[in-house]
């Protein structure tokens, strides 16, 4: 048996970023992957089952005629989002355009199958891997045991590549699992088709000899007909529609004539979205009417709901009497039909319903089914405002949309004589679309209400422009927001279509000040998912031991340098800094000179320490780096240094050297020294220099306080110091008044505390 890998396929050219994966070909490995960070199969707790193995699903005139596929245990240990994980051996590029995903899957269970892209960025600067997550599609339901081609669109920012593909064959809660079960995965297929695959065969990984390489697609264009639209009626001079109405109960008319198609082989399907739009009000009563020319057809009328491009009738059979017959269901999109029988064979058989389950009696003697007039309905009181597409039909005992294909025995009646008109409805209803998020990684979003934007979908006005308050986590900044948005179809008008804007920080809507999109109100229209992008901030760490400093930032900057607790510091740092509401901070206030001694008095400082500037700090905790608030753009040139009367405070932002003759902090805090010869100095601090002559004694209060709070000695660190009062007795330390202080070379100096 061929062993069964995948190969990467890029057609036309690199922009176009298709990819298809046959399980047959080169591939980098299979293996699961689960986007629950705690999941055991991404601890190594558990190793996941997965493997190619030969197609024993295959049919020769099935969805998957292909030799071999991708099978996988779904786990109940995994999450919702626990899948096949594919690694391609070329990365490929989606895009902000979009690219659509196909797999054909089979799952045992009826479920929703959802993709998850895996890659990095090209323009990485720091070492991204190509596991981050790129992209989550939104989930498509699947019905058990068959095949089904999966298409989903997805998105990714530009300049990012996708390495991997995860298949998640049952995005739902494993909580209900009580075992493990099986799922199948094939034909992979990244390109620009929104179309389903009707079949899948491969040339490349045959089931058998007879298999070529041919795929079918389905017709996915909205509201599908049974017939081309081209197609004319055949012998229907005396058939034809001449006119359709809807009637407010109690209210006017509204009326679209259609005499103008010609009679003799009209065509069967009439447009007439361009020109006709009746209005409705939502949780009115209408009556749907049709002129047509003869009376041996039945009427139906069909309201697309969910403007999903499909008309789709719900109904509820009922028994009465031995006979079966049917009556509309909450949330069909056939709204009113005239009549309907689900025992009719042919000529004189079946009994007669209309859509109220109303009888009309049975075929023989009589033809009750030979009506058009529809019973009323109501438009649903919690409808959306905005356009909606409506399905007039004429045709014989046909609850299809598209038309009676004539297997009933009817002789195809709706090519010989019957009649298809679309028209538009304005819609007057709730006025509220829906918001939620998605990919809400590193940061979170808000309403300018406040609450919360999550996967839960919220409301918001309708047509009306929606601020978004962008909140990244620590570390992050906004980067960009993606919305995907419903809106009505230019080509289908009354389908909503997904379409996609990017911002980014470079357009008018964004408030840098405030971190904050305001989506326009053209996006407010229907359903609204909306994708953050936070990017890491760059960081930038400064040392104390550093012997050069640059002043450009794009950053968030960590300055690394030990501040001592309960004990002064000298600090400057090269940005703005919001005091900690424990820390004792001063400045300079004021300096006077006394003959042979300086004093220098210091002032609280209570708010921000400004970048450049000199301090004395003392800290309740020990503090070993301080971190910027946010990203900077640039830093402080250079320190300034603080120069009161005689007095300089010089800060520092590199490795530097105190001078000889100036003073500074000593490593034992709480004193101050005199540097006796030129002495090293770590950056992000400062020292004092006097610019006087025979000066003996500095000596430093704190607001007008005369008390000693802090200066215990005047000295080099080396010194042996002897301190005595004014009339020669010995004292501990300095004292407020006079002290002479003697010190171990000799020296003696007179140092007065105030």
């Amino acid at each position: 048996m061929m062993k069964k890998i995948i190969s990467t396929l890029l057609f036309a050219s690199m922009s176009l970023a298709v990819m298809a994966q046959s399980f047959n070909g080169d591939y980098q490995s299979v293996g699961v992957y689960d986007t629950w960070e705690a999941s055991p199969f991404r601890t190594g707790a558990l190793t996941g089952n997965v493997a190619v193995i030969e197609n024993h699903l295959y049919s020769a005139t099935g969805v998957n005629r292909t030799g071999h596929i991708l099978g996988i245990q779904r786990s109940r240990y995994g999450s919702n989002t626990y899948g096949a994980r594919i690694d391609l051996m070329a990365p490929v590029t989606i895009g902000r355009g979009g690219k659509y995903v196909h797999a054909l899957v089979y799952t045992p269970h009826a479920s929703k199958v959802q993709f998850v892209g895996l890659g990095k960025r090209t323009t990485n600067t720091w070492n991204e891997t190509t596991d981050v997550e790129q992209f989550w599609s939104e989930p498509v339901s699947i019905n058990a045991n068959t095949w089904t081609d999966i298409v989903a669109k997805v998105y990714t920012n530009e300049n990012n590549e996708v390495y991997s593909i995860v298949v998640v064959p049952d995005c739902a809660s494993p909580h209900t699992l009580s075992d493990d079960f099986v799922a199948y995965i094939d034909e992979v297929v990244v390109n620009d088709k929104s179309a389903r695959r009707s079949y899948v065969s491969s040339e490349i990984d045959p089931k058998d000899d007879n298999t070529g390489g041919e795929t079918g697609e389905e017709d996915d264009s909205p509201y599908k007909l049974t017939y081309p639209k081209d197609t004319t009626c055949g012998n229907a001079a005396n058939k034809y529609l001449k006119s359709i109405s809807l009637k407010e109960n109690g209210g006017t008319t509204q009326t679209y004539n259609t005499t103008s198609i010609a009679h003799q082989y009209p065509p069967i399907y009439l447009d007439a979205t361009a020109v006709t739009t009746f209005n409705v009000t939502a949780g009115k009563t209408y009556t749907a009417s049709v002129n047509y020319n003869t009376d041996w057809l039945q009427a139906y009328a069909y309201i697309d709901y969910n403007r999903d491009g499909q008309f789709v009738p719900q109904t509820t059979e009922h028994t009465a009497s031995g006979r079966s017959y049917l009556t509309l269901a909450d949330g069909s999109e056939l709204v009113t039909y005239s009549a309907y029988s689900l025992s009719y064979e042919g000529e004189n058989t079946g009994y007669w319903y209309d859509s109220n389950g109303r009888s009309l009696g049975p075929s023989w003697g009589s033809s009750p089914g030979n009506t058009t007039t529809m019973p009323s309905f109501t438009i649903p009181s919690n409808l959306q405002t905005g356009i909606y597409r409506m399905r007039y039909k004429v045709d014989w005992n046909s609850l299809d949309p598209g038309g009676n294909d004539g297997s009933d025995n009817t002789g195809n009646p709706i090519t010989n004589g019957g009649a298809i008109v679309d028209i538009l409805l304005n819609v007057t209803g709730v006025n509220t679309v829906t918001v939620k998020g998605a990919e809400l990684y590193n940061g979170r979003l808000y309403d300018q209400n406040g609450t919360e934007i999550t996967t839960t979908a919220i409301t918001a006005v309708c047509n009306q422009a929606y601020p978004v308050q962008m909140s990244p986590a620590a570390g992050f900044e906004t980067r960009n927001l993606k919305a995907i948005y419903k809106t009505n179809s230019t080509e289908w008008p009354g389908y909503l279509v997904n379409d996609t804007v990017v911002y980014t920080l470079a357009d008018n809507i964004y408030d840098a000040a405030n971190d904050r999109f305001t989506l326009p109100a053209s996006v407010m229209y229907s359903a609204v998912t909306l994708f953050p992008l936070y990017s890491q901030i760059n960081v930038k760490d400064l040392y104390d031991t550093d012997t050069e400093y640059d002043a450009t930032a794009n950053a968030i900057v960590r300055v690394h340098r030990t501040l001592n607790a309960d004990v002064w510091n000298s600090l400057c740092l090269p940005f703005d800094y919001a005091i900690p509401s424990e820390w004792s901070v001063v400045e300079v206030g004021s300096t006077t000179q006394n003959g042979e001694n300086v004093h220098i008095n210091f002032v609280p400082v209570t708010d921000v320490m400004e970048a450049g500037k000199p301090y004395l700090v003392k800290p309740t905790e020990s503090v070993d780096v301080l971190t910027s608030d946010g990203k900077l753009t640039t830093l402080a040139a250079a320190p300034v240094t603080v120069t009161n009367g005689v007095v300089n405070f010089v800060p520092t932002f590199t490795r530097s050297q105190v001078p000889q003759g100036g003073y500074y902090i000593g490593t034992n805090a709480n004193k101050l020294y005199e540097a006796s010869e030129a002495r090293n100095m770590k950056g992000y601090r400062a020292y004092f220099t006097v610019n006087a002559s025979g000066v003996k004694a500095v000596n430093i209060s704190f607001d007008g306080d005369s008390t000693p709070t802090f200066i215990e000695g005047l000295s080099t660190e080396s010194d042996k110091l002897e301190f005595f009062n004014a009339t020669g007795v010995r004292q501990r330390g300095v004292q407020p008044g006079i002290n002479i202080i003697r010190h171990s070379d000799g020296r003696v100096q007179k140092v007065i505390v105030r």
